[in-house]
């Protein structure tokens, strides 16, 4: 993977985070699942995000998708891996919540507004 405990997975070296991940991608039913462990990208032992998940075979721009990792768990740069995109998601329901709150562009958002909004 593009980011490990040196990075997004930080805390999951003092504490019991969740690493379920999830593939965005369609695959049929059929299709198999491998047995499957998710490294950082350190080289470290200390690097495995995920020890044993049933995966379809990913390939190289593929997305896992990981629950609950928010702005606490952003990463950085880390020797010579760039910093990873961050996409962010939320429901449809909190989405427009915040259009009805005023804030019609994620990009453009004030964050006192957001806070303001949402505190």
């Amino acid at each position: 993977m593009n980011d490990g405990v040196s990075g997004s997975f930080g805390s999951k070296l003092s504490e019991d985070l969740n690493t379920i991940p999830e593939v965005h991608k369609k695959y049929k039913e059929d299709e198999p699942l491998f047995p499957s462990s998710l490294w950082g990208l350190s080289c470290d032992e200390l690097d495995q995000i995920v020890e044993s998940r049933q995966l379809p075979e990913l390939h190289v721009g593929d997305w896992l998708i990981f629950a609950n990792m928010g702005s606490l768990q952003e990463a950085s740069a880390f020797k010579d891996a760039p910093r990873p995109a961050v996409c962010s998601t939320m429901s449809f329901s909190d989405w427009y919540e915040m259009q009805d709150a005023g804030v019609t562009s994620i990009e453009h958002h004030d964050e006192e507004l957001l806070l303001r909004a949402f505190s």
